[in-house]
């Protein structure tokens, strides 16, 4: 018993209702395990079983009885007020008001006469929450499941929420069954042009739309579709920004590459050296920070990892970590190193202890513990040296498309070497994304004036 506040008397101690376990084999057919049915997205699971119960491999019952129980669970956890059981034998709790799926702070008083009773009227209240819920909710809940099912990283669904909340912070907060067709056209067609958005902007948050209201149609809260809407908004003002960059802001030519390359090996630390194997080797910056010591010699770079950010969803921090799978299957590899690069990686493992784990080490001011050099810092040496020498500050993968250029226009490399070297899936991606132009308008000029063929278009014929 305990003193109520209000009245001064004794009452009951008040109880709160564990959350009952949901899963239950004996509800599935032999060969579904729980974990394995609790893998799928809720449509997927209402078809299993539905098709369960019309082949005889579950009873009718059975099905409602797991729904049942998922639900009893699901909407238990909404509830945070207490279950208290009355000196009457009766139950009771405070219900908060729902409007239109939203969950109000005002509270109504409920009373009945048993515990399952009081469950089940709890149970039947919250379900108005899944009736409307907000955009953000069903796509952070879409979201979720890809990661759970090992379709996404956590660093694919960081940067799928980051699109959300780039292109929806205020839309994305209203609730969809409140959203009508025409007021999503209108929204497409007034983001464009007010956000001068891309064509590439554009498609990811048509992309971010199409998932939203995709996973709402599936689970039956709307019954429209939505690619129609986005297809219709697309025919209205066609004009996009155009994001289109120049050669000579996607790569260094030779001129800054000469001036780069001379800086690195002037000033040779751990970092210029790294940058510099970005250059010979084409290999990506989050590849080079995730470099084992053991596995880079004078002649190669073992590469299967690379280095991945992303929020971590329960504590909203950045997580920065090292993934054992590289961006494509192609990206295991061995990328080669020049024999007149041989020395760089001898030079690097000298500059940390032999016992380190990574190529790439250093060590905190806080403590002097050894870590592991991230991405970011690579960037910020490659600003530095950028400063230094006088021309436009660039990111590594710049280096990348860099090195890809100097090679393609050597010409005495093959196509499928250098996409090897580079780690990509297609030859056309190394060229089509990767080959810049890098030589100066001069030297462009030089070579074009040694062609016999245009030379003599602008001599008069000997008569």
């Amino acid at each position: 018993m305990a003193l109520s506040a209000q009245t001064g008397t004794l009452v009951p101690d008040v109880k709160i209702i564990p959350f009952p376990e949901t899963r239950d084999d004996i509800f599935l057919p032999v060969g579904m395990t729980s974990s394995a049915f609790e893998s799928l997205d809720a449509s997927t699971q209402e078809q299993l079983l539905k098709s369960w119960v019309s082949e005889g491999r579950i009873s009718e019952a059975s099905s409602q009885k797991y729904k049942f129980m998922k639900d009893r669970a699901k909407y238990l956890q909404m509830h945070k007020n207490k279950i208290t059981h009355k000196e009457d034998g009766r139950w009771s709790t405070r219900l908060p008001l729902i409007e239109r799926g939203e969950i109000k702070r005002t509270t109504i008083p409920i009373v009945k006469r048993t515990e399952d009773d009081l469950i089940a009227a709890i149970i039947e209240h919250y379900k108005q929450v899944d009736v409307n819920p907000t955009l953000h909710d069903l796509y952070y809940e879409r979201q979720r499941i890809n990661v759970e099912k090992n379709n996404h990283q956590e660093s694919t669904f960081t940067r799928n929420m980051s699109d959300f909340n780039r292109f929806f912070s205020d839309f994305g907060k209203r609730r969809i069954l409140d959203i009508q067709p025409a007021e999503i056209k209108k929204f497409l067609v007034d983001k464009k042009q007010e956000a001068n958005l891309t064509k590439r902007a554009y498609n990811r948050m048509t992309s971010v739309l199409n998932c939203v209201f995709g996973y709402a149609k599936a689970l039956d809260i709307i019954d429209y579709s939505i690619g129609d809407i986005i297809k219709d908004a697309a025919y209205i003002n066609n004009g996009f920004r155009d994001d289109k960059k120049s050669d000579e802001e996607m790569v260094f030519n030779e001129h800054e590459t000469e001036l780069l390359a001379n800086y690195f090996l002037t000033n040779r630390t751990m970092y210029n050296l790294g940058l510099l194997l970005c250059i010979i080797t084409g290999i990506r910056g989050g590849e080079l920070s995730s470099l084992l010591r053991d596995e880079c010699t004078s002649e190669y770079l073992d590469i299967h990892q690379t280095e991945t950010s992303y929020k971590d969803a329960a504590t909203g921090k950045n997580i920065c970590t090292v993934r054992d799978a590289p961006k494509t299957q192609k990206g295991i590899r061995s990328a080669e190193i020049p024999a007149d690069a041989s020395w760089i990686v001898p030079r690097i493992k000298e500059m940390t202890p032999a016992d380190s784990k990574w190529l790439f080490m250093t060590r905190t001011h806080k403590n002097g513990s050894l870590v592991r050099v991230r991405t970011e810092y690579f960037r910020k040496a490659l600003y530095k040296a950028c400063r230094a020498v006088g021309i436009p500050e660039r990111g590594l993968h710049c280096l990348r498309r860099t090195f890809g250029s100097i090679v393609a226009e050597a010409g005495t490399v093959s196509a499928k070497t250098l996409s090897d070297q580079m780690g990509h899936t297609s030859i056309s991606t190394t060229y089509r994304y990767y080959v810049k132009k890098h030589k100066s308008n001069e030297h462009m000029r030089e070579e074009l004036s040694k062609v016999e063929g245009l030379k003599n278009l602008t001599k008069l014929a000997e008569v």
